[in-house]
C-alpha cells in the first residue's frame, strides 16, 4: 500500500498553476466574449450619441422657446401700447361728443324800434344755449371748441328797407335785407371753421334800424363737427 499523501509535490503545484494560466488565456481570447465585448461598447457608443443628440434638439428647443417668449414679450407690451392709445383716442372723442354746442335767440319784444346804426345785435331771449357759447351781454357767441360750425340768421322788417350781417372777428360773411314791403323778410344760412375763441355776431350794416322782433327775427348755430 502508498503512504497517505499529505500534500501537493512541487510539480504538481506547477502543473496546477500551468493549467490555470492556459484556461485563464483560453476565456480572454474566447470569439464570443469578444463579440459581445464589442456589442456592448457599440451600445454604449450609440447611447452616448443618442444623448448628445437629444441634448442638442433640448438645447435648440430651449432657444426657440426664449425666441418666442421673447415675440410674445414684444406683442404684448405692442398690445398695452395700442390699448392705451385706443383708450386716449376713446377719451379724445367722448370729450368732443359730450362738448355739444347749439343756440337759438331772438328778441323778447316786437317790434324793436332801434337796434342801433351799425351795431351789434344782442338778442335777450335765449331758447338754448347748449354749451354757454352765446353771451346775452354783448350779443356775441364765442366758438367754446374748433370745428365748423352752422349759422342761420332771420329778419323780417318793419316796413322799411333794412340789412343785417353775419360777422366773424369784425369781418362779414354774409348779409340778409328786407325791402320796405310789408313783413317782407329774409334769411341766410353758413357753415364756416371757428377756432376756439373766435366770435360771430350780428350786426347792422345799411337801412332802417327798425325790425320786427319776438319770433320774426332770430339767430341760431350749432356745432357740425369738432376738429
Amino acid at each position: 500500500m502508498f503512504p497517505p499523501k499529505k500534500g501537493f509535490s512541487n510539480f504538481s503545484i506547477l502543473l496546477l498553476f500551468l493549467f490555470a494560466t492556459a484556461t485563464r488565456s483560453e476565456f480572454r481570447n474566447h470569439p464570443r466574449r469578444s463579440s459581445s465585448l464589442a456589442s456592448l461598447q457599440n451600445v454604449i457608443n450609440q447611447q452616448a450619441n443618442l444623448i448628445q443628440a437629444l441634448q442638442s434638439e433640448l438645447s435648440a428647443t430651449e432657444n426657440r422657446l426664449e425666441e418666442v417668449e421673447n415675440q410674445l414679450g414684444s406683442r404684448v407690451e405692442a398690445l398695452e401700447n395700442s390699448d392705451v392709445g385706443n383708450k386716449n383716442q376713446f377719451a379724445v372723442l367722448s370729450s368732443k361728443l359730450s362738448q355739444s354746442v347749439a343756440f337759438t335767440v331772438r328778441f323778447s319784444k316786437d317790434p324793436i324800434p332801434n337796434v342801433g346804426q351799425h351795431a351789434v345785435l344782442k338778442f335777450d331771449s335765449v331758447q338754448f344755449n347748449l354749451g354757454g357759447g352765446y353771451n346775452t351781454g354783448n350779443g356775441i357767441f364765442t366758438a367754446p371748441i374748433s370745428g365748423v360750425y352752422a349759422f342761420f340768421l332771420s329778419l323780417m322788417g318793419s316796413w322799411q328797407w333794412s340789412e343785417l350781417s353775419l360777422v366773424k372777428d369784425g369781418s362779414v360773411i354774409d348779409s340778409v335785407h328786407v325791402n320796405d314791403e310789408t313783413f317782407d323778410q329774409g334769411s341766410l344760412f353758413e357753415t364756416i371753421h371757428l377756432d376756439a375763441g373766435q366770435m360771430v355776431w350780428v350786426q347792422h350794416s345799411y337801412g332802417s334800424t327798425a325790425i320786427k322782433g319776438g319770433a320774426w327775427t332770430d339767430f341760431s348755430g350749432f356745432l357740425l363737427k369738432a376738429d
